[in-house]
């Protein structure tokens, strides 16, 4: 006697996700939501849309679909960098600190940002919202030759060698100087070591800081990155003693 099987009939749903900071991303095609527990416990949900990358044609090809799906992962991830953060995002925001008289870091009640990018002021940077994770997928790419983490490439070697190439002279550099960057030059809105006898590091290694001392540390020539996210603003010395200490520290380890 014959036995009847029963074949599945299920279907691949679309539905795909990814952790954020205090919550989660869940995908379905075109329609996204992050959902994050606020710091009172409530959940607060954001939904969009994303396009993504490549075709329809292509979205169906064996192991293209794949990549493609990947690098939308990737891409959508870093979405969750934004110039203009809604209540969600804000509700996540790390603490800010202040230095005070004393030099002792005060925490800051303030919510507002005001390093925002407009019409009245121009910054690369000013304002972006996010994580560290989502800093460094970018930071990472541009260290290897602009090529991410999964092969995807966001910049030639060519640009960010033009990005990095020193730009004052005369009057310019000597007002650059004044800040305090030992051994740097500027570049194109990157400050970019020029005098390696001031640094353990190379020429060549580039990056930016932020009014709250941030720093980020870029060298393609070894592929190194870093990334140092303090929050505190009015910290003088971050920028002239934490900050080449990190980077010569970094260094001095490769050398062993």
């Amino acid at each position: 006697m014959e036995e009847k099987v029963r074949m599945s009939t299920t279907r691949y749903s679309g539905i795909g996700g990814q952790a954020v900071l205090e919550g989660i991303m869940m995908k379905n095609q075109d329609v996204y939501s992050v959902g994050v527990r606020k710091p009172d416990g409530e959940i607060e949900v954001h939904l969009s849309t994303y396009e993504g990358i490549g075709n329809k044609r292509l979205k169906r090809l064996p192991i293209v679909r794949g990549v493609i799906s990947f690098v939308d992962s990737l891409v959508l991830g870093m979405k969750c960098l934004t110039f203009h953060p809604d209540e969600a995002i804000l509700s996540r925001l790390a603490a800010r600190y202040r230095l005070d008289e004393n030099r002792i870091a005060q925490p800051m009640e303030n919510r507002t940002m005001g390093y925002c990018f407009s019409d009245r002021y121009e910054s690369g940077g000013a304002g972006l919202c996010g994580d560290a994770a989502s800093y460094l997928l970018f930071a990472d790419a541009i260290a290897n030759d602009g090529v991410g983490k999964i092969g995807a490439r966001i910049l030639r070697r060519e640009t960010i060698d033009l990005w990095r190439t020193p730009q004052l002279t005369g009057a310019s550099k000597v007002d650059f100087d004044a800040l305090g960057r030992t051994g740097y030059g500027y570049a194109l809105g990157v400050r970019v070591l020029t005098d390696p006898s001031t640094s353990r590091g190379p020429a060549g290694e580039f990056g930016w800081d932020s009014a709250a001392a941030a720093w980020v540390m870029l060298d393609p020539d070894h592929h190194l990155c870093a990334l140092f996210t303090p929050h505190v603003l009015d910290c003088g010395r971050a920028y002239v003693e934490y900050h080449p200490a990190m980077r010569d520290l970094i260094y001095e380890g490769m050398a062993r």
